[in-house]
């Protein structure tokens, strides 16, 4: 999240608001986006991908380098959650 908001900052750092109206999001979902999250969900990739073109990303490279990385956490965060727990056994 905190290079989503430096690419939020290339992009001369537009409103809330502005960015929201781009994407097709209400205002408060986009801040929602944006807050640095300890614990939470991932965005939607799609999100991500609309977030970055809202900030002026282009290139499809650096899109697909971006959703690389969106499902590199993704999967980390799904293998959080499903890791077996282990039982004990008497001997």
């Amino acid at each position: 999240m905190d290079c989503l908001l430096r690419v939020k900052i290339w992009a001369g750092d537009p409103p809330v608001r502005e960015l929201a109206r781009i994407i097709g999001l209400p205002p408060s979902t986009m801040g929602d986006f944006l807050r640095p999250r300890t614990g939470g969900r991932l965005p939607a990739v799609e999100t991500i991908c609309k977030f970055l073109e809202a900030c002026g990303v282009h290139d499809q490279g650096v899109i697909d380098e971006w959703v690389y990385a969106w499902r590199r956490l993704r999967y980390a965060e799904t293998g959080k959650r499903r890791r077996p727990r282990r039982h004990l056994r008497s001997a």
